[in-house]
């Protein structure tokens, strides 16, 4: 569902007189009715239209006067602020095992050129702390065990490890920013379980909400109302 409206988008919907584009329809039933034109990845306040075009080329379309700026993505869609004024993307290689696969990111002010920032393998873009700072993970080096999941500035290049392990699943930043939620599985027991860590890295360590011991299950983010939200139902889960 769509922010802005209350009702599910269809892509592919056949209407009477049937042409390409997304359609909603309210959840409670009614008319079909044709929200975008065309199939494109769209920014999530629905400001940006996102689509791949011949080659390398993607074209970016700002929805509210139809003004376009083309990126190198591949054909990739592409990591917003919460401002929807700055992105980021990743090309990665596109031959040999994922854990060795070169990526690099870029990213790009809207209708500016792009400048690549880091240099991983096996990784790439998991979201933006704020409008100058990346979430990223991936590894230094292609031959090396454990991915690092690590802030960086793109301003001044400084970095903020945030954690190691063999995979990162599920990556998901708090709304605001200041918190993020991942898992792992399939690594060490102590490293094995469901964690919240503050990108900040004011804490000594990340907390465990499955997997290992959270003493008393207090939630860490008592001063943020938006990881209380994020965190919700995993503080629910009985760690082991």
């Amino acid at each position: 569902m769509e922010p802005g409206f209350e009702g599910a988008a269809v892509s592919g919907w056949t209407p009477a007189r049937p042409a390409t584009g997304i359609y909603q329809v309210p959840a409670s039933g009614g008319a079909v009715t044709r929200r975008f034109s065309s199939v494109a990845f769209f920014s999530p306040k629905l400001a940006w239209a996102v689509r791949p075009s011949n080659g390398d080329n993607t074209i970016l379309e700002r929805l509210s006067d139809g003004r376009r700026f083309n990126l190198p993505t591949r054909g990739a869609d592409v990591t917003w602020t919460r401002s929807e004024t700055r992105l980021a993307y990743t090309r990665s290689d596109t031959t040999g095992n994922f854990d060795r696969r070169l990526s690099r990111v870029y990213v790009a002010d809207v209708f500016g050129a792009p400048r690549q920032v880091a240099t991983l393998y096996g990784g790439g873009v998991s979201g933006w702390v704020n409008d100058t700072t990346l979430l990223l993970s991936g590894k230094a080096q292609p031959g090396v065990r454990d991915r690092e999941l690590f802030t960086l500035d793109i301003r001044n290049g400084a970095r903020r490890s945030l954690g190691q392990a063999l995979s990162f699943r599920g990556v998901s930043l708090s709304p605001d920013g200041a918190w993020v939620v991942y898992y792992v599985a399939f690594d060490s027991k102590a490293r094995n379980g469901l964690w919240i860590r503050p990108t900040a890295g004011v804490l000594p360590k990340a907390r465990c909400l499955w997997g290992l011991p959270l003493a008393g299950r207090e939630s860490p983010a008592a001063d943020s109302a938006a990881a209380r939200r994020l965190t919700a139902c995993a503080a629910r889960i009985p760690c082991a």
